[in-house]
């Protein structure tokens, strides 16, 4: 019975470890937010069965970013990509990490807007993705590329 109750705890161990090894994401405050240059940068991510990837600069090198996640329901969309934020409540948000790789996970299907910029003002415009979750969809890594600021 013990060595049952240790193989069962250890499971539960590794399998969690290993979870937390596919999400590289890290934790942001309530407060934290993307930041963004001048511009807005509209993009359609399509379908995907989990939303996870990498954010970058335009050389291609990662980035320290906030992405932040809205449902993109019938009444979001009465409005454009770079307001919802302003009228949907955040459903959750993250961090990249030294990467610039990034996940989030437990959301359910349905239709979402990222709003993705740098975790400090430095000049490079902000993202506002559409993205569908699927989760019988296509499971792919997404590539944001935050481009300069004018």
């Amino acid at each position: 019975m013990i060595k049952a109750l240790a193989s069962i705890l250890l499971l539960t161990v590794l399998s969690s470890a290993a979870q937390k090894t596919d999400c590289p994401s890290r934790t942001v405050s309530k407060d934290a937010r993307p930041h963004g240059a001048n511009e807005v940068v509209e993009i359609d991510l399509g379908t995907v069965r989990k939303i996870h990837g990498q954010v970058i600069d335009p050389s291609g090198e990662p980035v320290d970013a906030v992405i932040e996640v809205y449902r993109y329901g019938k009444t979001a969309k009465e409005y454009e990509l770079y307001q919802i934020s302003q009228v949907q409540k955040r459903q959750t948000a993250c961090a990249t990490d030294k990467d610039g790789k990034f996940c989030l996970a437990g959301l359910s299907s349905g239709s979402y807007v990222l709003v993705i910029g740098t975790r400090e003002p430095d000049g490079l415009n902000g993202v506002f993705a559409r993205v569908t979750i699927n989760h019988e969809g296509e499971d792919k890594d997404l590539e944001i590329k935050l481009s300069l600021g004018t």
